[in-house]
């Protein structure tokens, strides 16, 4: 499918204009409205087709107006505002609108089946898959098998650092808390 047609089959009913960029603009604002109402039609049809035919008499029929009324109005200031690509003419300012907005919908569309992907391996019972390698022991350890010098030495800590914390670690081990003790005194 050509460029052409895969824009086409994607419509786009509305394109962005600011007035206040065309009213501030000289070239515009000094054209007649003859010139005015030619632009505005090439635009709209440049919307919808991509590309307007270069020739007054191809422009003409397509926009259904008489040909003498567009060779009066095809002047240089109202071409100003458009880009000539080998025998049509393309409105830049539309074509980054579009393709703009195509990439969006793109963007968009890659979320969707992202998130439709992801709810139906919800809705399955299927957990989310991790990514990279388990690190560690992968066998089960029950909390009455730690106790706070089994934790330090895979930590590889010694005896003599641990001398000053010893009477925490007994009382936490034994299940012991300073509440407690002050209760037992």
């Amino acid at each position: 499918m050509s460029e052409k047609n895969s824009l086409m089959a994607s419509p786009l009913p509305w394109f962005r204009m600011f007035a206040a960029n065309y009213l501030a603009d000289r070239n515009f604002r000094t054209i007649s409205l003859e010139e005015r109402g030619l632009i505005f039609s090439m635009l709209l049809e440049c919307w919808a087709s991509i590309d307007i035919p270069k020739g007054p008499n191809e422009l003409s029929q397509i926009l259904g107006v008489p040909v003498d009324q567009v060779k009066r109005a095809l002047t240089s200031k109202a071409l100003s505002f458009f880009e000539e690509h080998g025998g049509s003419y393309h409105s830049r300012f539309l074509d980054d609108q579009r393709n703009k907005f195509l990439k969006e919908r793109k963007a968009q569309k890659e979320g969707g089946h992202k998130g439709a992907a992801i709810k139906k391996m919800k809705k399955s019972g299927i957990e989310a898959i991790p990514l990279g390698q388990a690190e560690g022991s992968l066998h089960q350890l029950l909390s009455s098998q730690v106790n706070s010098f089994s934790v330090y030495q895979e930590e590889g800590l010694t005896d003599n650092k641990l001398e000053h914390h010893k009477e925490w670690l007994n009382d936490y081990d034994n299940g012991t808390t300073l509440t407690h003790r002050k209760l037992r005194s």
